[in-house]
């Protein structure tokens, strides 16, 4: 199936979105990838190219598109969205390059919505783990986990062995740390929902293994009413 070309993709733009900049938003947007979807935050499956669909609350105005290669703007956007992504290798399918996605209405603030996806990384993260977050007890047999609650609330991740946990965030970017409380390391560890996106890695303790888990928290400040 041949995918949209939307009409524009722009450096700037002299339309104002009306959306309070203070205030983080719940990542609600949902997406589609390669027929497989969910809402607001999405662990997807390393492949070569993804085949994106992003569902709109409304025929939305705008979809940025954001990773730590691109930052590419669409105008005329429209409730669904297709959109073929093939991942910069060597920067993008890194595990510090989430895709972020905004979609935005230049005259109703209450349609914005907001997603996020990583790109799951085997090789290198493949320690599964069980999330207590927001209410849902997961196990996934995937090495990355995406926590998304109001900020300041209280999740648990869970693992098989003893794991020591690390920030993953550069140092311009500072995310409070998850307490160990044991020095030789920790099968559970209980930490608050922190401000906005931050990154863990959790690594295997015992001699001779260096498996890892990857964490993705998102804290915000309210959930979009429509």
């Amino acid at each position: 199936m041949k995918y949209l070309l939307l009409l524009f993709i722009i450096g700037c733009s002299n339309v104002q979105i009306k959306k309070d900049s203070k205030v983080f938003y719940e990542r609600d947007l949902k997406i589609c990838v390669n027929g497989k979807c969910k809402e607001g935050a999405v662990v997807i499956p390393r492949a070569l190219e993804y085949k994106f669909e992003f569902i709109n609350p409304s025929k939305n105005d705008y979809l940025i598109l954001k990773t730590c290669n691109r930052h590419q703007k669409f105008v005329g956007a429209n409730r669904k969205i297709k959109y073929k992504f093939i991942p910069i290798a060597g920067l993008e399918d890194k595990p510090n390059c989430p895709i972020e996605i905004e979609s935005l209405d230049k005259h109703k603030s209450k349609n914005n919505a907001w997603g996020f996806a990583v790109i799951d990384n085997p090789d290198k993260f493949s320690v599964p783990a069980r999330l207590l977050c927001n209410g849902q007890n997961s196990r996934t047999g995937l090495g990355t986990t995406i926590c998304q609650s109001r900020t300041g609330l209280i999740q648990k991740i869970q693992f098989d062995n003893e794991m020591f946990v690390a920030s993953c965030q550069s140092k311009a970017k500072t995310c409070p740390k998850i307490k160990q409380n044991d020095i030789h390391g920790n099968k559970t560890f209980t930490f608050r929902t922190p401000k906005h996106n931050c990154c863990y890695m959790f690594l295997e303790r015992a001699a001779g293994k260096n498996g890892k888990h990857l964490l993705y928290t998102i804290g915000y400040d309210q959930s979009n009413i429509r």
